[in-house]
């Protein structure tokens, strides 16, 4: 059977902890596991925030995604975009290991 990331191991690629996010995150599952993980985190300067986004590859009931891959954004503390989504890492399915691309 296909590897997929677990939480933790999605949270490594993120480079975070439970502990660090600002809200809970937004965690979506079916039966094969997460398929959709964002977390908010403090960014350096006053106000910012970085968001986090894994988003696991499939077609699902809002969305399809042609790869599992995290992306981070920064916004300032309006909400504007200070740095638009990059992406950062991509999972390989087939040796169930990550790749950065950052």
């Amino acid at each position: 059977s296909e590897k997929l990331p677990t939480k933790e191991q999605v949270l490594t690629v993120m480079g975070i902890s439970l502990e660090n996010c600002i809200e809970p995150p937004r965690e979506l599952e079916d039966e094969n596991g997460l398929y959709i993980f964002e977390a908010k985190v403090k960014g350096e300067k006053e106000g910012e925030v970085i968001e986090y986004t894994y988003n696991r590859k499939g077609e699902f009931s809002t969305h399809k995604s042609s790869g599992t891959t995290v992306y981070e954004t920064v916004y300032d503390k309006d909400g504007d975009f200070v740095k638009n989504p990059e992406h950062i890492a991509e999972y390989n399915h087939d040796t169930g290991e990550w790749k950065n691309v950052k």
